[in-house]
């Protein structure tokens, strides 16, 4: 996806500092089905990146067939 472009859903909150410490952001990522090990989060020249990989699962299934 495109930065900027609202996918996945997220939400951006400022968290006041207090006591002297300075404001801080948490960011909540929609990330359905993802575990948190199938994220990677890293920081890069002030820019934060979150990639997610999932490890495909097959799964045997029935064919039934007709006569």
């Amino acid at each position: 996806a495109k930065s900027g472009d609202g996918y996945p859903p997220y939400n951006i909150e400022r968290l006041r500092g207090s006591g002297g410490e300075s404001d801080r952001l948490r960011i909540t990522l929609a990330v359905a089905g993802f575990g948190e090990a199938d994220l990677e989060i890293t920081v890069e020249d002030s820019e934060l990146t979150v990639r997610g990989r999932q490890k495909r699962v097959f799964r045997p299934c029935s064919v039934a067939r007709l006569l």
